[in-house]
């Protein structure tokens, strides 16, 4: 019973850290869709500038999302084995 808190304990602080990272990325990934959005709806910014912030939203989306489910999955199988 022991061995088992110790995992849970060092799996717990693996992960947290993890999660707070996760989670102030995913809020810049909201923010990057947003205003890409409004920048391709304004009509006083030049195309370069709409492009450019779209192609960031969007790599920025195909880099994060990827990342917050492995982190989901590993979180996930993590319980299923130590419960």
């Amino acid at each position: 019973m022991m061995m088992m808190t110790m995992v849970v304990i060092c799996v717990q602080i693996v992960f947290i850290p993890a999660w707070i990272v996760m989670c102030v990325a995913l809020v810049g990934v909201i923010y990057a869709v947003i205003l890409a959005i409004i920048l391709l709806r304004s009509s006083d910014i030049i195309p370069e500038q709409r492009r450019g912030s779209a192609c960031s939203a969007i790599g920025y989306t195909c880099f994060i999302i990827p990342l917050l489910v492995f982190e989901v999955r590993t979180c996930h199988c993590e319980d299923n084995i130590l419960y």
